[in-house]
Order: structure tokens, then C-alpha cells, then sequence
């Protein structure tokens, strides 16, 4: 597998973590206007991640996000791509 396959499988799968912890289907968060960030140290240690929503996305879809009470982000669990990156490195 090529390096952009191996990046493209790592995203999908860590895509996948997020829409599970949100409460909503691939199909759904794959209808939404979002950008993921990270709050991590110099050396890699990830604090926390950010959903952050854009505006106008689909309100029936935005209603299921578990964590979503005002404003439009959901902070997850910092933990949450931990057990994607150890699949990764067993494939390695």
C-alpha cells in the first residue's frame, strides 16, 4: 500500500471513530462542513480534539450530535484515534 493510500485509510478510519462518538452515521458526517482540530504538545501528546462545525450544515443532522448543546463545536475524548494509530502500526 502506498503512503497516500496508508494516510487516505488512517483519515477514514479515524472519520468512522468520530462519527460513532458523535452519535451519527458515515453518511451523515459525510454531509457535513467540518475541520477537525487537535491541541497537542511539541512532542505529539494530544490534549483534546475539536469538532468544529461550519454554519448552514443540515439542522436535522446537527440535532443528533451527542455533546452539541450551544455553539457549533463538541469537544472528544483525547484518546479517541489512540486505537487507530496502534492499527496502523501493526500494518507497518
Amino acid at each position: 500500500m502506498s503512503s497516500d493510500a496508508l494516510d487516505e485509510a488512517r483519515e477514514r478510519r479515524q472519520l468512522v471513530l468520530v462519527a460513532s462518538e458523535l452519535g451519527i452515521s458515515m453518511e451523515e458526517l459525510d454531509q457535513l462542513e467540518f475541520a477537525l482540530d487537535e491541541d497537542s504538545s511539541d512532542d505529539g501528546l494530544v490534549y483534546s480534539v475539536t469538532v468544529r462545525f461550519e454554519e448552514g450544515n443540515p439542522p436535522d443532522i446537527m440535532s443528533k450530535i451527542r455533546g452539541l448543546d450551544s455553539g457549533n463545536y463538541v469537544y472528544l475524548n483525547a484518546g479517541l484515534f489512540d486505537e487507530s494509530n496502534e492499527s496502523d502500526e501493526s500494518e507497518e
